[in-house]
C-alpha cells in the first residue's frame, strides 16, 4: 500500500520569502545582501512547525509502514534551549546550528522514506536532499557565516525541496 494521504502539499507547503533583488519591499524579506532578523526567525519557525507536522502525519499515515518519523527526525522548537533564536536577533553560531539541524533531520527523514516499504517511491534522498554549503557556512572552528548569499541560496533550496517532497508524497499515493 502506498502513502494513503494526499494532502501533504495543501497543508504544509511553504511560501518563499527570499528575494534576490536589491530593492527592499515594504513588507520586508530575506535578501542575498541582508535580511530582516524577524523574517528569518518567522521563516525558520514556520519551517520547523511544518516539518514536524509532516513527520507526525507520516507516522499516522496508514500507507506508510514506519512510525518513527517524529521521534527520529523532529526538529527542536525554535525557542528550545538548543536554538534560542529570537526575532530581534540571533548569533551566527545558533543560526548555523539550526541550519545544519535542518539539513540533518531532512537527510534522516528522506532516508527513512526511501527505506519504508509502504512508500512506493525510493528517490527521496537522491532527488531532494540539498547540499549543505559547508565552505560558506562553517559549523566547525572557525564558526561563522562567510557569505550571506549562501544562507539565502541554501534556504531557497530547502524551501524548493521541502515543497517538492510534499508534492512527491501526494503523488506517491
Amino acid at each position: 500500500m502506498p502513502v494513503a494521504d494526499t494532502n501533504y502539499e495543501s497543508l504544509y507547503a511553504l511560501t518563499d520569502v527570499f528575494d534576490s533583488s536589491t530593492v527592499l519591499p515594504e513588507s520586508g524579506a530575506i535578501f542575498q545582501d541582508g535580511m530582516y532578523q524577524r523574517d528569518l526567525y518567522n521563516f525558520l519557525s514556520n519551517y520547523i512547525t511544518n516539518f514536524n507536522a509532516v513527520n507526525a502525519k507520516l507516522d499516522s499515515d496508514t500507507g506508510v509502514n514506519g512510525t518513527s518519523y517524529a521521534s527520529t527526525c523532529n526538529l527542536d522548537a525554535i525557542g528550545a534551549a538548543g536554538y534560542k533564536l529570537e526575532p530581534s536577533g540571533m548569533s551566527d553560531k545558533l543560526l548555523l546550528d539550526a541550519l545544519y539541524d535542518i539539513y540533518l533531520m531532512l537527510r534522516y527523514q528522506l532516508a527513512i522514506l526511501d527505506a519504508d516499504t509502504g512508500v512506493t517511491d525510493t528517490t527521496y534522498t537522491s532527488g531532494l536532499l540539498p547540499t549543505f554549503p559547508g565552505v560558506a557556512l562553517k559549523t566547525t572552528n572557525p564558526v561563522g557565516i562567510y557569505s550571506q548569499g549562501s544562507v539565502i541560496d541554501y534556504l531557497n533550496t530547502v524551501v524548493t525541496n521541502f515543497n517538492a517532497l510534499l508534492a512527491q508524497l501526494d503523488d506517491d499515493a
